[in-house]
């Protein structure tokens, strides 16, 4: 069963668990229009994908993107206006489609935003938007009035890569991979960086961990691990509300 990590976080155990997708791995998730949408890696198609789920574990793919074999994490999110973006990891950099619809963003035309940077997770705080992303082995936050334009490039996280921040209400914790692992960090010195919490991973062998805050309280978790295949694939859990 779902646990809560110390810092409020909730961390899957691997074992009371559905697999979403099979051959896949790297996912992001949201809910809107009461079901979840997943962007994630299909290692078949040799794409990202974006997916709808009424129950948060049928899947539906709705739009396919074509991408490096080397490409990570996707972030997907709605702006306030209700613009659906992509912000796709297309190999050291990270390239930005938008749409009226998810289905519209298989067909969008890319715009790089970043370069040199990977796998990133994107959120509005207070009005601005902020990205996190992989460069090399660190995480390093970036800032944009737009989601558009990003700036102030600096450390949040020390070799570590950030998979998703957590808003618990009072603070931001961020889960990330530490190579092989899901750990939790804790907020560190300013707005959107942090340290680590654990001397020893939070869940061995899961990676990738997307928490998924639902209506009521409890969270969705979707992760990658690894198949008695030996093959990557998605699963999901429900933890309930705290």
């Amino acid at each position: 069963m779902s646990r809560l990590h110390p810092t409020g976080v909730p961390l899957p155990d691997g074992i009371a668990s559905t697999v979403v997708a099979s051959r896949a791995g790297a996912p992001s998730a949201l809910v809107r229009d009461g079901a979840v949408h997943l962007a994630y890696r299909d290692h078949r198609a040799a794409a990202t994908v974006v997916a709808r789920s009424e129950d948060g574990v049928r899947v539906e793919v709705v739009a396919e993107i074509r991408a490096p074999a080397t490409a990570g994490r996707a972030a997907l999110v709605v702006t306030p206006p209700g613009r659906w973006r992509l912000y796709l990891d297309a190999g050291a950099r990270v390239e930005l489609l938008e749409a009226d619809s998810p289905e519209g963003i298989g067909t969008a035309s890319p715009a790089t935003v970043l370069e040199g940077a990977g796998s990133p997770v994107v959120q509005s705080h207070g009005g601005v938007w902020h990205l996190w992303a992989a460069v090399g082995g660190d995480t390093v936050r970036y800032a944009s009035p737009d989601g558009l334009v990003w700036a102030g490039q600096e450390v949040a996280l020390a070799a570590g890569r950030i998979s998703s921040v957590v808003d618990l209400g009072d603070r931001l914790v961020a889960t990330y991979d530490d190579g092989e692992h899901t750990a939790v960090a804790v907020p560190g010195d300013g707005f959107g960086r942090f340290r680590p919490v654990d001397e020893v991973p939070a869940a061995p062998g899961l990676r990738h961990l997307a928490v998924l805050a639902l209506p009521g309280g409890s969270y969705q978790l979707y992760y990658e691990a690894t198949g008695p295949d030996g093959v990557p694939e998605i699963r999901t859990e429900v933890a309930p509300a705290s």
